[in-house]
């Protein structure tokens, strides 16, 4: 997590607003990305005699601890802030230079006429202004750099957003990391291998696509309304999950759908949080988001597992087996899901209201 904060950071800061969203969709691509990488090979090489034996978990964790120490040595070895002039500082003196020579007239036989490069100067002073106004258009509508600690947790958008994320996050978290205790209660455990590569292809898939697609219709498309209406695909995943993840195909489609969800999650609420509240303060806004998130999911994973091993009715048996015993869990997260869905639309109404 820390690595990811980092690359995050490091990367929104380096370029330019008007490449945000594409920029962090594309980053998340990788980040949610590499499961599948892992999943793949904890299936097909290292687990591929006993998936469930201690000695092929033990030796995915090393791999796991060993690829961190490779991947936090390359970042600091390569990932740096850029020095990188204020934009407004740098464009608008060069504005007011053109504007000025714009302005100058040639006397001519006892009259003025306009210099030649006059409407050439005004028009591009004109477009320089544009390109401004359109690329930092995010800055000048966030909130002011130097806004304590204090008066963001007091702020009740980023409270609302602080909630919807986690809300959306926690939705993604529980179906994921209870995705093959779902099939295996269900009897579909034979399916494992590849069920658990849908959700991060999709979720790669989605991040660089909603990127681009952010960047390109943001005049058009608020970014903010995207991530809300993106939360709905969290709420078809857990309906279909609830009423019908018994069939096979089924619970495919709602494992693709959650993967929507949490691409459009990932890829956009870090850029609104950048957005809203600035990019120099994403960091702390952004961290404070994800400690809630990770505290409210250990609490809804827990919830799960409660509701699991109520659902087992023979004493002493480790595993539970039927449809109830995952039905109760994810009808929690579909009440989250709800929930998330109800405070992104306050947002988004006092977003466009403000």
């Amino acid at each position: 997590m820390f690595t990811y904060m980092v690359a995050l950071n490091t990367n929104a800061i380096n370029f330019n607003p008007k490449h945000r969203g594409k920029i962090i969709g594309i980053l998340n691509a990788f980040f949610a990305g590499s499961p599948s990488v892992f999943s793949a090979l904890y299936f097909h090489v290292i687990g591929k005699d006993n998936p469930k034996s201690v000695d092929s978990f033990s030796t995915l964790m090393l791999v796991f601890a060993v690829s961190f120490v490779v991947i936090d040595i390359l970042c600091i070895g390569f990932l740096h802030v850029f020095p990188n002039e204020e934009q407004l500082g740098k464009i608008f003196p060069d504005v007011t230079e053109k504007n000025s020579e714009a302005s100058g007239v040639q006397a001519h036989n006892n009259g003025f006429t306009e210099d030649s490069n006059t409407t050439d100067a005004v028009a591009t002073s004109d477009n320089t202004l544009k390109y401004v106004t359109d690329s930092t258009n995010t800055i000048v509508n966030a909130e002011p750099d130097d806004v304590s600690m204090i008066k963001i947790l007091l702020n009740v958008d980023y409270q609302l957003l602080t909630w919807v994320i986690t809300s959306a996050s926690v939705a993604g978290l529980v179906f994921t990391i209870a995705l093959t205790q779902t099939t295996s209660a269900i009897g579909l455990a034979s399916h494992n291998a590849d069920i658990v590569l849908i959700i991060p292809i999709t979720n790669g898939v989605i991040s660089a696509a909603v990127g681009i697609i952010s960047d390109y219709f943001k005049q058009r498309l608020p970014r903010l309304g995207i991530f809300v209406a993106g939360n709905f695909t969290f709420v078809i995943c857990q309906c279909l999950v609830v009423g019908l993840a018994d069939e096979y195909p089924v619970l495919v489609i709602a494992t693709v759908f959650n993967g929507i969800g949490q691409g459009i999650l990932w890829s956009i609420a870090p850029t609104v949080m950048s957005e809203i509240f600035s990019i120099k303060n994403l960091g702390r806004n952004w961290g404070i988001a994800l400690l809630v998130s990770s505290l409210v999911g250990f609490a809804a994973q827990e919830a799960f597992g409660a509701l699991y091993d109520a659902g087992i009715s023979v004493p002493g048996e480790v595993y539970c087996y039927g449809m109830s015993c995952v039905r109760g869990g994810h009808a929690v997260t579909l009440g989250i899901t709800a929930m998330s869905m109800v405070l992104g639309v306050i947002l988004y109404i006092r977003r466009r209201r403000g």
